[in-house]
């Protein structure tokens, strides 16, 4: 089913963006209507930002409204005509730490390390 997309360049965590549900986006839709979250994972889907998961993880955090009023299920419908403004959550931030493991090294040189691995 087609769905307005949210450009790449666009596509910002914590940024607020206000849809507008097009005919063409309900076109396939039982009824005229669409769930809130899959609008929104199809219309936001640029460089894979915004998973459903993510979209009901923001509906959730109350962070998603339909003409206003905010959202409280992901299984909301939404109708061609409707305003659906949604803000994503930030990534949590990610920090690799080193580990202290020993390591099986069998040749290293400036290019090139083979590390025995150990079944």
């Amino acid at each position: 089913m087609p769905v307005t997309h949210v450009s790449t360049a666009m596509l910002l965590q914590g940024q607020q963006y206000n849809l507008k549900v097009q005919p063409h986006d309900t076109a396939g839709a039982k009824g005229g209507k669409l769930r809130l979250d899959a609008y929104l994972a199809a219309a936001l889907a640029a460089g894979n930002a915004a998973s459903r998961a993510k979209v009901q993880e923001a509906i959730k955090a109350g962070l998603v409204s339909i003409n206003g009023k905010q959202a409280n299920k992901a299984s909301c419908a939404v109708r061609w005509g409707d305003q659906v403004q949604a803000t994503l959550l930030p990534a949590p931030t990610l920090q690799a730490l080193p580990e202290a493991i020993p390591l099986d090294i069998v040749y290293e040189d400036d290019h090139l390390m083979v590390v025995n691995k150990v079944h």
